[in-house]
């Protein structure tokens, strides 16, 4: 119906959707490359709809989706410079409509997570500056949406994650006790929601996830300190202070420092299956650090290959010790060096990796 007549905006939009559909059910199953096809068949046809109907609002924000489902596929492919350029038209198109309809709830958020996803890869890229700035915008948004109506579960939820985004950024930057301060704000209105019944299923590990924050800022002088006085510490504390090591020596490029941390957290056997998939994701990056294959040394590319046979024993670990999220581990872009290797995708579901 839309190849018979391109003008048919009715047609043109229907096959915008179904193609949309078909891309996020690839991303789902980890097929990447079939995902970004459709996002870009997509993104031709809402750009076509955008210039047939300039005026037509809902044509302009299919476009902003087209290019924020781009973006995704892109960082999970490891393309942060990609990704980046497409959440920043995103951003541009959201930005318009905000100002266009300042009372338009839906607008506004889309703004708000426009801001999140510009901070999520600024902060990807270690510029921590930037994506506190744009971390701080969305939650201006978010707080206003909340405030405008408190029943509303998900503008409470958005509140929250704005919250926990700006934990994430301080801590990033080391700046542990405002970190701490973000946390625990997270935390309060994740709280808030719990009593009200206001929390929806899938979110059921939210509540625990600022306290373990906050458990690793009030430890991080030890945990990126000495390595000696690391090891002293106490046998309950040390699988977290190992995980915050690991995964932040690895963002800053410390690759032996990060494997040594992750190695350890392994030989001691306490570890729990978020810690275990933590520690996979810290072997994965590393490899990822060290380039691509056919373009390494010897002795870089055997590293390569070490790097990536730990990840993977390490997810079989956290797999043994009940790690579940096979979705999120399909989507992790920690876990992009692995996901097209037959041993990652044999850790999978049958039901998933047959499709």
């Amino acid at each position: 119906m839309a190849a018979a007549d391109p003008s048919d905006t009715q047609a043109q939009n229907a096959l915008s959707i179904s193609l949309e559909r078909m891309g996020v059910a690839s991303q789902q199953l980890g097929k990447l490359e079939n995902a970004r096809a459709y996002f870009e068949r997509k993104r031709e046809i809402d750009e076509r709809l955008v210039q047939l109907d300039p005026r037509n609002t809902k044509f302009q924000r299919d476009l902003s989706i087209s290019y924020n489902k781009l973006g995704d596929v892109q960082v999970q492919s490891g393309q942060v410079t990609e990704a980046l350029g497409s959440y920043q038209k995103a951003f541009e198109i959201s930005q318009k409509l905000a100002a266009a309809d300042p009372s338009d709830a839906l607008a506004q958020r889309d703004l708000s997570i426009s801001y999140s996803k510009l901070g999520d890869v600024q902060l990807q890229s270690r510029q921590v500056t930037e994506a506190l700035g744009s971390y701080q915008k969305g939650l201006e948004i978010s707080q206003k949406l909340a405030a405008a109506d408190p029943s509303d579960a998900q503008a409470q939820r958005d509140l929250a994650v704005s919250f926990y985004k700006l934990g994430e950024a301080e801590q990033a930057g080391k700046q542990f006790e405002k970190a701490i301060a973000w946390y625990e704000k997270a935390r309060d209105k994740v709280k808030a929601m719990q009593q009200a019944a206001r929390l929806a299923p899938q979110d059921k590990d939210m509540p625990g996830m600022p306290d373990r924050s906050i458990q690793q800022c009030r430890h991080a002088a030890t945990a990126l300190g000495d390595w000696k006085t690391l090891v002293e510490q106490p046998a309950e504390l040390l699988p977290v202070l190992l995980e915050m090591r690991g995964t932040e020596f690895v963002k800053e490029g410390r690759i032996g420092d990060a494997v040594q941390a992750v190695a350890k957290l392994r030989e001691l056997k306490t570890a729990t299956a978020g810690q275990l998939y933590n520690a996979a994701c810290v072997y994965s990056l590393c490899a990822g650090r060290l380039g691509a294959a056919p373009s390494l040394p010897a002795e870089q590319s055997a590293a390569r290959q070490q790097h990536i046979a730990a990840a993977l024993a390490t997810l079989r670990e956290a797999i043994a010790a009940g790690w579940k999220d096979f979705a999120h581990m399909q989507k992790n872009p920690d876990l992009a060096v692995l996901r097209d290797l037959p041993e990652f995708k044999a850790l999978l579901p049958r039901s998933d990796s047959d499709k």
